[in-house]
């Protein structure tokens, strides 16, 4: 009996300190797991920024398509065309 709890004290010791390895080892784990959310988590909000700088200027880029004539083109073209209208106007008068 005695003999068993002698061998069985050494034994128990290594569990324990093993134990106390995996324990250390989970805990470094958790931490560079938490780290590596912060980091994950500043790599996407800088993607997400910059999306959303695309998706500015895309809806910019969307509107000067939409409004390639500017004021100042609309205004010419009347003028010309009430010009225009004026010539034919006075010569067939």
């Amino acid at each position: 009996m005695q003999e068993t709890e002698e061998t069985s004290q050494p034994l128990l010791i290594l569990i324990e300190n093993r134990l106390s390895s995996l324990e250390d080892s989970v805990k470094s784990i958790l931490d560079k797991g938490d780290e590596m959310n912060e980091v994950t988590q500043e790599k996407l909000n800088t993607i997400q920024v910059q999306l959303e700088q695309q998706a500015a200027g895309m809806r910019r880029m969307r509107l000067k398509m939409y409004n390639s004539y500017s004021s100042r083109a609309v205004f010419f073209a009347v003028v010309f065309v009430l010009l225009v209208f004026g010539i034919i106007i006075h010569s067939i008068m």
